[in-house]
């Protein structure tokens, strides 16, 4: 039965790690306010209604928060640098619809080159 209490409160700092991720791949640093205080509140009555020691509530929820916050600043991180390892797409191809392909023109001599084309189409 020790090990099943234990696994909640481990899966509370896995869930504010993995949360902190998220929020930091999408939102601005504002919405750890409200992220800290809700899982933070949640850790708390979770960890009373299972009955543990206050102690353990108590370092759970301050973990939690911490990782919360960490997860975040991974997020962050992420999201500066996995996009400079991409291929970038201008703002003009994905507003517009504009894709570039390769095609094949026949300059009438027999021989085949190879041109970059833009081919327009709606999404």
């Amino acid at each position: 039965m020790r090990l099943v209490k234990g696994g909640i409160m481990i899966a509370f700092l896995t869930i504010g790690t993995v949360t902190g991720i998220l929020l930091g791949l999408r939102f601005k640093i504002l919405v750890l306010i409200p992220a800290t205080l809700l899982m933070t509140a949640a850790t708390t009555a979770i960890g009373v209604a299972n009955g543990r020691q206050f102690s353990a509530v108590v370092l759970t929820s301050i973990g939690t928060a911490v990782l919360l916050q960490l997860g975040y600043i991974v997020g962050c991180i992420f999201q500066v640098m996995v996009p400079a390892h991409l291929p970038t797409r201008s703002r003009a191809d994905s507003r517009f619809g504009t894709r570039q392909g390769i095609g094949y023109v026949n300059n009438g001599a027999g021989r085949d080159r190879t041109v970059r084309t833009n081919a327009n189409y709606w999404h």
